[in-house]
């Protein structure tokens, strides 16, 4: 995978590419608004993802997807 990111560790933690799960991601928003208005879930297990709230500073469990950091331990 390249560049991999995982959706949030509360969650599922599936890993995609970085590329690709943005692609995905940014797709799920309305196009009237540019806001999400239905839950944005895996797309392999359907885990709801959490869409990050309006506070800062943010916890690492707020964001949607976060750096899959696994293979810098190799």
């Amino acid at each position: 995978i390249a560049h991999p990111y995982s959706l949030n560790a509360g969650r599922c933690g599936h890993s995609f590419c970085a590329q690709c799960l943005l692609k995905w991601f940014f797709s799920r928003l309305h196009k009237g608004c540019g806001n999400w208005h239905e839950s944005v879930d895996c797309p392999i297990c359907r885990q709801m993802v959490v869409i990050t709230p309006d506070r800062v500073p943010r916890m690492d469990i707020t964001f949607p997807f976060v750096p899959n950091r696994l293979g810098d331990t190799v």
